[in-house]
């Protein structure tokens, strides 16, 4: 718990020694897989999980700009799965590729690309688990304020630990799970 008031703060302070430019987004993600074929778990296909994030994005440079967000997760598995985490991003919205022999340079404008690492809690039945998280948001934004987003997340299940034990075989490196979300991010200039 400590270390989750500590990233808790350091986000805040980091809001507060970055020049912002006031500028807000939620996004919701639904997970495809869970939804398309369930799991080896008894969780039937046409289980809800949803991520939402709210994100707060700084000043543009070169590339892109930080993100700075907040998840929630919850899922319909046995227990309740929720997950809360603080996230640090960089989103890449200016991806330039230089000319190269008979290829010329060009420009993807509306192509993002978001790696992002972030630190949170798990909670399902009555376990507080600790939960590392990765996530790459691969995004195509349709104007100023739509973007068609998919998620590549791998976080920690600390839980399936506690609840399954150290034989579950489909938790990857770091004793992380991965999945994909598809959503539409929206953004909301306040």
């Amino acid at each position: 718990m400590k270390k989750l008031v500590f990233i808790i703060l350091f986000t805040l302070l980091s809001f507060s020694k970055t020049t912002a430019q006031n500028d807000f987004a939620i996004a919701l993600y639904a997970n495809i897989g869970l939804t398309l074929r369930g799991d080896h778990h008894g969780h039937p296909a046409g289980t809800l999980d949803i991520v939402t994030r709210f994100k707060y994005n700084a000043n543009q440079n070169k590339l892109g700009h930080w993100v700075y967000f907040a998840e929630f997760e919850f899922a319909q598995l046995e227990g309740n799965y929720k997950r809360y985490s603080g996230n640090l991003a960089y989103n890449f919205n200016r991806i330039v590729f230089p000319k190269i022999w008979f290829i010329p340079r060009f420009e993807l404008k509306h192509l993002e690309l978001q790696p992002s690492i972030g630190y949170g809690v798990i909670t399902r039945f009555d376990l507080v688990k600790p939960s590392l998280g990765f996530s790459l948001e691969v995004g195509y934004r349709l104007n100023k304020h739509f973007k068609i987003d998919v998620l590549f997340q791998a976080s920690e299940r600390s839980d399936m630990i506690a609840l399954y034990g150290d034989s579950d075989s489909k938790l990857g490196l770091f004793d992380t799970r991965q999945s994909v979300f598809g959503g539409l991010g929206v953004e909301i200039d306040f």
